[in-house]
């Protein structure tokens, strides 16, 4: 599941008991199962642009 909201759906489908998103994103929470960051991943440098570059123009004049 993406989100705590289609989570509490869910469980309201399966158990006929109504949950709220909060409830559930609580207990994710305390279970440690809590939301977690993107890995930073470094920029692209002057080289690896030119040598981008260079492909993407070749792949175009190729497709003529």
């Amino acid at each position: 599941m993406s989100s705590a909201t289609k989570v509490a759906k869910e469980l309201g489908k399966d158990t006929g008991r109504k949950v709220s998103a909060e409830t559930v994103c609580r207990t994710l929470r305390k279970a440690g199962l809590g939301a977690i960051e993107k890995p930073k991943k470094p920029l692209l440098s002057a080289k690896n642009i030119r040598k981008r570059f260079l492909v993407y123009g070749s792949q175009g004049l190729d497709n003529r």
